[in-house]
């Protein structure tokens, strides 16, 4: 049963045609996500909340357009389709097989739409929603395309969506819809970052992704952990200490899981891609709330081999591309490439690569927060995995004994794709954890040097490597390696 709902009118776009997108803005790609309730949603009172909810962001019930090369939505205040699903005598666990955030298929709780490159000029909605009744739990299933902004204006839209359902006023103030359309950068600007946007480099037609990139994971697993508050706690303490207090707990994390990496792969990672929200810098042609996809990349190429140094590198990248300038260059250089790119009707194939490890943080997102009236209980899950794409995510809440929901305030799930002849290795260094101890024993029995920083690194490595080598192989020494981060 499908359910058409379009936005209250007036819209907060009412007297605008079109919200004009520049080619930075153009992900031609829905991102899936489902959002678990434990109970049942009202469907009359969710069609009402939504209806709201459009009218604040009414891009979402556009279309996509393209006229003279030049990309847009036009406001059409079109119906956005919910599809509703009665399945009372099936287990929600036979879909989902674990809590973890990241699943393997969601495709039952989604709904069946075009591929997200096929909706230019056509009349393909821009966002679609599932409901899934279940006994007594309700999955949201939300496809969202790409254009309409990235994770941190789609986990707006459903807190605002979850909060119009409970009668709330939204937290967020109204989006900025009019974006920054840089010029094409210079030829030198062009030649100088073209190697900073990396990500861009390979491109396809639709029909040929699938295939490429079936191919570029074949023999790839998912591998997940999950880390508690506690052991993040104390792995930022061993690894920033009181020489690297800027250090960020990601910035830790990704530096500990290059380094398994490192040591159990014979070809060692050498470059950290990091993907990076940039909606607090400060310039001109930033706004905060913007309905759009503000993130850039950071590369770090040319790694120490300690742990703290690889985190210490990482945190300096990420530092970096929020200078001004850089940021204005760099967007000038991805959006002329993205443009072009999809004017040619290609879209992007982030090929994996041996030696680049890819990360891409939500856990600045509670997208929990979108509860719908079940706080502490409701659950988030999405899906996609590809070889070294290092993926976190604020762990979803559990149930325990006597039905009692307990968050699991602080806890991170990570999720990357590991080849087959890896994963069981780095499973195994995982399941003993960190045993800090032993490397916070090194630590403080270190005796500073002038340079304190090179001691507590070497340090940290030396115990580190001594540690894993007791149960692991490999040739070689330490290496480098990358992340995605959208702090």
């Amino acid at each position: 049963m499908q359910h058409l709902v379009v936005p209250r009118l007036p819209t907060a776009l009412c007297d605008e045609p079109a919200v004009v997108l520049p080619g930075y803005d153009l992900w031609l790609i829905y991102v899936d996500n489902v959002h678990v309730i434990p109970g049942a949603i009202d469907l009359e009172r969710f069609e009402s909340a939504l209806s709201q909810a459009l009218s604040l962001y009414p891009h979402a019930a556009g279309r996509l357009r393209r006229c003279g090369g030049r990309w847009s939505i036009e406001l059409t205040n079109s119906s956005v389709p919910v599809d509703v699903s009665y399945e009372q005598e099936k287990s929600l666990s036979l879909v989902l097989q674990n809590d973890y955030v990241i699943q393997e298929d969601l495709s039952p709780l989604l709904s069946c739409h075009s591929d997200g490159a096929d909706t230019v000029d056509k009349e393909e909605p821009l966002l679609w929603l599932k409901l899934t009744f279940f006994e007594e739990q309700t999955c949201i299933g939300v496809s969202w395309h790409h254009t309409l902004g990235d994770a941190i204006a789609m986990h707006r839209f459903m807190l605002t969506l979850s909060q119009l359902y409970q009668c709330k006023s939204p937290e967020f103030a109204p989006f900025i819809f009019r974006k920054h359309d840089f010029p094409p950068p210079s030829d030198d600007i062009a030649a100088k970052y073209y190697d900073k946007i990396r990500h861009l480099h390979h491109s396809c037609s639709p029909a040929e992704l699938g295939a490429a990139f079936s191919e570029a994971n074949a023999e790839v697993q998912n591998f997940q952990w999950r880390l508690s508050s506690e052991e993040l706690r104390r792995l930022r303490t061993m690894v920033s200490g009181s020489v690297y207090q800027a250090l960020s707990t990601q910035d830790c994390l990704t530096a500990y899981v290059v380094t398994v990496l490192n040591l159990v792969q014979e070809k060692p990672i050498g470059i950290v891609t990091n993907v990076c929200n940039y909606r607090r810098v400060k310039a001109p042609f930033i706004a905060e709330n913007v309905a759009g996809n503000a993130f850039s990349n950071a590369i770090a190429d040319s790694l120490p081999i300690d742990l703290a140094g690889i985190a210490s590198a990482i945190h300096t990248s990420i530092i970096h591309t929020r200078g001004v300038q850089y940021l204005m260059n760099w967007l000038s250089t991805a959006s002329d490439r993205m443009l072009h790119q999809a004017n040619l009707g290609k879209v992007f194939f982030f090929s994996p690569h041996d030696d680049v490890l890819v990360g891409n943080s939500n856990v600045c997102i509670d997208w929990c927060s979108a509860h719908f009236g079940f706080p502490d209980s409701t659950r988030f899950h999405t899906c996609g995995f590809s070889k070294f794409y290092l993926r976190s995510f604020r762990s979803n809440p559990v149930k325990e004994d006597g039905n009692t929901w307990h968050s699991r305030a602080g806890s991170i799930d990570i999720s990357i794709g590991i080849p087959v002849t890896l994963k069981t290795r780095v499973e195994e260094i995982f399941s003993r954890g960190f045993q800090l101890e032993q490397l916070q024993g090194h630590h403080d029995s270190t005796t500073l040097p002038e340079s304190p920083r090179t001691s507590v690194c070497n340090a940290v490595a030396r115990a580190l490597r001594n540690w894993i080598g007791r149960f692991t192989y490999k040739k070689g020494g330490f290496g480098r390696w990358c992340q995605v981060d959208t702090r």
